[in-house]
This record gives C-alpha cells, structure tokens and sequence, in this order.
C-alpha cells in the first residue's frame, strides 16, 4: 500500500520549504547523484516553479551536492538558475517496443541514463479525464502521436514513472478569504492521482486513467494519507453526463484515426506486392477481358 503525505500552507509563507521539509525528513527525497525536476503547470498558478525552485534549494543544500536537471513544462517564465534545462524536443528518441502504443514507444536518450525522477505537477480540470494530475504529467515525456490518452499514460506509468511525485495547487476559502497552498506527495502516481480524486468529490474509477490502468496494472486506488488533513479540492472534476459525452467524442475520435491508419497501412503493403503475384493478377485480368 502506499501512502499519500498531504500538507498545507497560509500563502505568504516559503512556498513548499516547510513541506519539503518533512519529505526530507520521512526520507522521500531522492538521494542520487543526478536529479531531474520534470515541472508540469498550466501557468495559473506559481506553486509548481515556487515548489521546483525550493526542491532544488533544498538538493543544492545537501553535501555533496547532486547534480540537477530541469524539464520546463510549466507554461510561463521561471527561472532555474545554474540547473541543467533538458529539452526534450531535441536530442535523440529511440523507438521500444510496447504493450501499450502500437508503434512503440518513442523514448528520449535521457531514459538511458541513471538518474532520479521527480514530478511535480499542478491539478486542472480536463475534457475527457475529469482531472489531470500525475499521470498525465508523466505522459508529457512521450510524443502524443495518434495513439489513446490512457495507452500513453500507462505506457509512462509502467516504463518511465516517477521516483517522487508532487501534486500541488491553490485553495481559496469562504468570501475571498486569503488563499493558501496545498501539496500531496508519493512514491506511485496512480495513487497520488486516487487520493487527488477523492479530494475532489470523485471516485477514482471515475477517472478514465485511473479506470484504465486499474485493468491493465496492480495500482492503489485506495492509498493511506498521513501529514495535513485531506483538503477539499473544489472546482476540480466535471459532472458523470458531461464526462461520458466528453469521452465518447474522444474515443469516437481515436477509433477514426485507427481506422485511417489501418487502411494506409493496407495500401501501402499492397504497393509492395511481389512481383509474380501482380504479375498473375494481371495475366487474370486479360484472360477474363479476353473470355468476355
């Protein structure tokens, strides 16, 4: 089982330090020579850059200090410092063989080196999966190609998953009171994705990745919390009739372009037929022009 560690904070405090803090403390911070920081964010917020930058305060602090590397999805300006910034729209991907993608996964060079993962990712509302949170952070890494949403997310999940995940976010009380900051961690992005849901009102077999993975994958959707008390995620997570219609254009969508490529594929293998087979094809076609 795994545990889901929640904690919050009045805004105006150290965004994420005290946090961190008891991370560290509960031995969840990766002690490895190479770090990389993967920061996932919308843009709305600055929890997520706030909490990478104090992530890697706090790794820059250690003796000796690892060396640390940053995947910038966060959608607005930050700044990382002396950090390594990894782009993975360059470098070189390699194609693997996957269970769950039918071309195979495309995988960027950087996954044949030894390092230490660490996701941090905000929570949003989303179309077709209810919320985005972990896993789909974790997919980011994959190409989008044609393939379906989950395939790629369990593909990440199963291959190129996380060794610490950070989800984080803002919660405004009653009338405007002043915001404050929350954040939940742990070592499994299913489970921090589960515990995510249910903060917002959902079931975690409500959520078409979790639903998905749970058939594919022995996943916690049931995970213990300790730390902070669970807060109430509100305005995350779309009604059970919306969702399904949203989900249904999707997957009606994904089944088109399967279809697509399946007869370009047909095409083109029949462009490559052997010779004395066209040939006799041929030869079948005159006969039956001469017989008519």
């Amino acid at each position: 089982m795994h545990e889901v560690v929640w904690h919050t904070e009045i805004r105006g405090q150290p965004g994420g330090t005290s946090f961190l803090g008891e991370a560290d403390s509960r031995g969840l911070v990766p002690s490895h020579e190479h770090v990389v920081i993967h920061a996932v964010s919308n843009g709305r917020t600055p929890v997520v850059a706030d909490t990478a930058r104090a992530f890697i305060e706090l790794l820059e602090k250690r003796a000796p200090s690892p060396r640390i590397s940053v995947i910038d999805h966060t959608q607005g300006p930050a700044d990382w410092g002396s950090s390594e910034i990894v782009d993975l729209s360059g470098g070189t991907r390699l194609r693997f063989d996957s269970a769950c993608l039918v071309d195979g996964a495309q995988i960027h060079e950087l996954w044949l080196s030894d390092f230490a993962l660490v996701t941090i990712s905000d929570l949003v509302n989303s179309a077709s999966q209810a919320i985005q949170g972990m896993l789909d952070a974790q997919a980011l890494v994959l190409p989008k190609g044609g393939g379906r949403d989950v395939a790629r997310i369990r593909e990440a999940y199963v291959s190129l998953g996380s060794d610490l995940c950070i989800l984080c976010g803002e919660l405004t009380g009653a009338l405007g009171a002043t915001p404050s900051r929350w954040w939940a961690m742990s070592r499994d992005a299913a489970a921090l994705d589960a515990a995510a849901a249910r903060a917002s009102g959902l079931t975690a077999r409500s959520v078409p990745a979790l639903r998905y993975l749970s058939r594919c994958e022995v996943v916690d959707l049931l995970p213990a919390s300790s730390g902070a008390p669970t807060p109430q995620l509100e305005g995350h997570g779309r009604s059970t009739w919306s969702l399904g219609a949203s989900r249904f254009l999707y997957e009606l969508g994904c089944a088109g372009h399967a279809v697509g490529q399946d007869c370009t594929k047909a095409w083109r293998n029949l462009q490559r037929t052997p010779d004395f087979l066209r040939r006799r094809w041929e030869d079948f076609r005159a006969s039956r022009g001469a017989g008519g």
